[in-house]
């Protein structure tokens, strides 16, 4: 790990959190970063911190492109869901006691 990705790491080391878990948040924390990054950069310079939110943004209202970025969306969906589905399946309680 890098930069304040290393920071928010070890910050989570120092409380006592699991270093599998500290990463796993650090992930989760990145992907909401969209309006951050905008509101400082405005995905500049060039390309080098252009989220995927915001390339879906940019091309659906930027270049107009409309059918291209509703099918950004539905990757972005699917793979928010799928991580999401596969965080809860871990997180479950339930799954533990049955085991």
């Amino acid at each position: 790990p890098h930069g304040e990705h290393a920071g928010r790491v070890s910050a989570g080391h120092v409380h006592g959190v699991a270093p599998k878990k500290a990463e796993r948040y650090v992930f989760i924390d990145a992907l909401r970063g969209l309006e951050v990054v905008y509101a400082l950069t405005n995905g500049g310079p060039g390309l080098s911190t252009e989220l995927f939110p915001l390339h879906i943004y940019k091309s659906a209202f930027v270049t107009q492109r409309m059918g291209h970025s509703a099918a950004l969306s539905i990757c972005l969906l699917l793979v928010t869901t799928l991580l999401s589905v596969a965080l809860l399946w871990r997180a479950n309680p339930l799954r533990r006691a049955e085991a």
